[in-house]
């Protein structure tokens, strides 16, 4: 991605435009699609747009990146943040409508599955959109993601069925699609969706500013900051460290150390961070970063977190392309996944030129103001309009070579 134009920033070329974004999920949140919500509103409204974001009425009391909020729904003594299968969240998702239904901005924003499926109701409900175009972000692919929840064999069968069902329906009924993932766009046009945009995240650096790493016992420490659903395939990276007696691992997350279950590795440390700061901390007094997630229809916004701050990264083929500052290893390979580290951490010249590229990368190509630009393109498609500012022109021929 390539920034955009200082002057661009500041004022986009034509009308105001009003954006809901809907999200059913708590906000804020340092999970992945929270922070990454927080990087989008707040460059859109740099841009001179209004923003709004309903989502559920509670989060974790951390930066909101000064995103005007719509009031949403909460449930007593319920402050869950973590994603899944939940008995409370389908009522909260429901509570989302009657808010929808009364807003009336030029375009709606769908993030994840529930909002659209919300929305999709009140559509029903009144008869129609309105005239007021959707766009959906492909945070995941539930096909993908929903058996990871599931704990026999069997479940997992049924959910990966209706998973598929739902990345049928939900998708194409947006007026455009962006995907996360460049490698997601030929699936979703497969699934019927007909104006799909790849437009990669952001990373803002205001949120890693000067950063005094953490205090860690001498040694050499492997990184994980992240949740410990079923889908970041933790065991590959479980069993890596086992055969790797030379590095201790530090798993940095949200979640308490009872939410990783049993099976950690011997020498394992879990510290529990509910802001990015934090997080920051840890990760600069790590030595290496691990994602072991083995499919990512998304993007892993742990990712450009762990490039930011310099820890060269050892991810999966499955869940990330060829990318600076990062060893790519086959997915679901815990060997590989390990010998990757082992190299990494007895080569400190090459762990040194990863870090310096990955840094780089993220400094010179993941600009939130870029993304945001990109998006404003897709709203004009949407609206009927065709006005594009210099940066979206300048990100899509980057994009394009």
């Amino acid at each position: 991605m390539i920034d955009a134009a200082r002057d661009e920033v500041a004022r986009l070329p034509g009308r105001r435009l009003d954006i809901l974004h809907v999200a059913a999920c708590p906000y804020p949140s340092p999970q992945g699609t929270q922070v990454y919500l927080r990087g989008l509103l707040t460059a859109q409204r740099r841009r001179g747009h209004r923003v709004r974001l309903l989502s559920y009425g509670f989060g974790d009391g951390g930066p909101t990146g000064g995103v005007e909020r719509v009031g949403g729904p909460t449930a007593p003594l319920y402050h869950r943040l973590r994603a899944g299968p939940d008995p409370v969240r389908p009522f909260l998702d429901l509570a989302l409508a009657p808010a929808l239904r009364r807003l009336d901005p030029d375009v709606v924003h769908l993030h994840n599955y529930e909002a659209p499926a919300v929305d999709l109701l009140v559509r029903r409900c009144t008869g129609g959109a309105g005239g007021i175009p959707r766009v959906y972000t492909a945070h995941n692919l539930m096909e993908e993601e929903l058996p990871t929840y599931a704990r026999t064999p069997l479940v997992a069968g049924v959910a990966r069925a209706a998973g598929r069902a739902l990345d049928c329906w939900i998708p194409a009924r947006a007026d455009a699609v962006v995907a996360l993932n460049p490698r997601t766009a030929p699936t979703l046009r497969a699934l019927g969706c007909t104006s799909v945009h790849v437009i990669p995240p952001g990373f803002d650096f205001g949120d890693v500013g000067r950063v005094e790493p953490a205090t860690l016992p001498p040694g050499a420490w492997v990184v994980y900051a992240g949740n410990p659903d079923g889908y970041q395939d933790l065991d590959v990276l479980y069993r890596a460290m086992r055969g790797l007696r030379r590095a201790r691992l530090l798993i940095v997350s949200a979640a308490p150390r009872g939410a990783f279950g049993d099976r950690l590795p011997p020498r394992c440390r879990v510290v529990r961070a509910r802001d990015f700061p934090t997080v920051a901390r840890f990760l600069a007094a790590a030595t290496v970063a691990a994602l072991p997630r083995g499919r990512c229809s998304g993007y892993p916004i742990k990712l450009l977190a762990y490039l930011a701050m310099g820890r060269a990264t050892v991810a999966t083929e499955g869940a990330v392309g060829p990318t600076p500052g990062v060893v790519r290893v086959p997915s679901g390979d815990p060997v590989s996944f390990r010998d990757a580290l082992a190299a990494l951490l007895d080569d400190p010249e090459r762990r040194a030129a990863l870090e310096q590229a990955g840094r780089a990368h993220v400094r010179a190509a993941c600009r939130w103001d870029a993304v945001a630009a990109a998006h404003d393109r897709v709203y004009r498609r949407v609206l009927g309009h065709d006005v594009q500012t210099d940066a979206a022109r300048r990100y899509d021929a980057a994009r394009h070579r």
